[in-house]
């Protein structure tokens, strides 16, 4: 069995994956879909021109996917969105995937250079005119009732900003992927191993406070997980467009620290976890990884402080300092240092 040259856990992947094949294991992988197999809902009539929310759908290099995450928007119990689907120069079929679901209301536009997803997104923002934002990867899946009851909550609430949700993690095929089910020969190493890191993250529900749990580590996971106003992400378009992997973990802290994010208890979207889709498993894209954790965390931090009384600030410093810390991606020097995250960063 001849591999491609490779290293460490991509090499074990790849020997994984053709032993499974030859051995005819591959049936044996399905798992349970993570969402009632609901059919499209037609747009009802006027319903388009009405739409308040726009599901911004940031497209790169996902022909196997792009379909059941469009078809999942159009499966909603909530009708009034509009889709716009940002294609980043992708090289394989998602465009023509995309082009081939039939619905006036998804507008699909190309982008001329590959941006990068924190640019591309920022770009796309110019042709949103609703008053709220969902956000979509081409790869992952909307529960029926998402855009339902996010909606609801940043209706009920004015100073809500933004909306996620519990996450289903699900496998390549769709399936639900959960921890005690993940197998190191089915599955692979790396995705059987962050399968158990995921679960250990959500077992441990401390603190209560969200901004202080989302300093630990952003239980939150994805992109996708964000419904908001948007005029809120357009305030935070300097600070996403040069971020590439970690604008979520952003956006949900700048919303945490001042008490205008809310998390749904249900479990609303289905994250696809899969060899290309995370930078987990990318050791190229690692350093560009930890610079933007580093810089988000200064941020965060910084931005708690100054909206702390001035008089408390000593003691906030330290509860700041002690949570962080338990953030192994987060190097301690970076939030002590002085000056601001773009300084910090500039040079």
């Amino acid at each position: 069995m001849q591999i491609p040259r490779m290293s460490g856990l991509a090499r074990l992947d790849a020997i994984r994956g053709r032993i499974v094949q030859r051995l005819g294991l591959m049936t044996l992988t399905r798992r349970r879909p993570p969402f009632p197999n609901a059919p499209p809902t037609p747009p009802a009539g006027g319903m388009a021109d009405q739409a308040d929310i726009t599901v911004l759908i940031p497209a790169y290099q996902h022909e196997d996917y792009i379909d059941g995450a469009l078809r999942s928007v159009l499966a909603q119990t909530y009708q009034g969105f509009r889709i716009l689907v940002v294609d980043d120069c992708s090289t394989d079929q998602t465009v023509a995937r995309a082009r081939e679901v039939d619905d006036p209301r998804i507008t699909i536009s190309l982008n001329a250079s590959n941006m990068g997803l924190g640019a591309s997104m920022v770009a796309a923002l110019a042709q949103v005119d609703t008053p709220l934002v969902a956000l979509l990867n081409s790869d992952d899946l909307y529960h029926p009732d998402r855009l339902r009851l996010s909606r609801d909550a940043l209706l009920a609430d004015a100073g809500v900003q933004v909306v996620a949700t519990g996450v289903e993690v699900v496998d390549r095929d769709g399936g639900v992927l959960r921890a005690g089910r993940a197998s190191r020969l089915l599955d692979g190493l790396q995705i059987f191993w962050w399968a158990r890191w995921y679960a250990r993250v959500m077992a441990d529900q401390s603190p209560a406070d969200l901004f202080l749990r989302l300093l630990h580590h952003n239980f939150l996971l994805t992109s996708s997980n964000v419904v908001c106003r948007t005029a809120f992400l357009r305030e935070q378009a300097r600070a996403l467009a040069s971020l590439k992997y970690c604008l979520d973990w952003h956006l949900f802290l700048t919303a945490a620290v001042d008490g205008q994010l809310v998390v749904l208890p249900g479990r609303l979207l289905a994250y696809r976890l899969h060899s290309s889709n995370t930078v987990w498993f990318s050791a190229t894209a690692r350093p560009v990884y930890a610079a933007e954790v580093n810089r988000v965390a200064v941020d965060a931090v910084h931005r708690a402080l100054n909206a702390t009384d001035v008089r408390k600030r000593a003691a906030r410093r330290v509860e700041l300092h002690q949570h962080v810390a338990l953030n192994p991606e987060v190097d301690m020097r970076m939030i002590d240092s002085e000056g601001s995250a773009e300084e910090r960063f500039a040079s």
